[in-house]
């Protein structure tokens, strides 16, 4: 995965995807893999989500939840327990992670 502020080569099976930052939503971690959101789908990809939220741009994206990382300029309401997208997708927000939201 080779890191750049406009997008990024994730490595999804045997391919090496081209992805721009802007296009992603949301990430999502399960074990050993992290799904990212894109407007076009996902990409599925090797790396815990620790691993995956190193190689996108800090200022541009938040963890709400041990499972989740969203992009600051698809969130579009803020609940007590939860993150509304762009897109709709609800988000739930980790306990642990809620001192996050309050800098936006």
């Amino acid at each position: 995965m080779q890191k750049d502020e406009e997008y990024l080569f994730l490595k999804s099976g045997t391919k090496k995807l081209k992805t721009p930052v802007a296009a992603v939503a949301y990430i999502q971690g399960l074990k050993d893999y992290s799904i990212i959101y894109t407007d076009d789908g996902k990409i599925i990809v090797k790396g815990s989500l620790k691993t995956v939220e190193e190689l996108f741009p800090e200022r541009h994206f938040l963890r709400v939840h041990k499972s989740y990382l969203v992009t600051n300029s698809k969130i579009k309401q803020v609940e007590n327990n939860k993150v509304t997208l762009t897109s709709g997708k609800t988000i739930p927000i980790g306990r642990s992670y809620k001192h996050m939201l309050n800098l936006l």
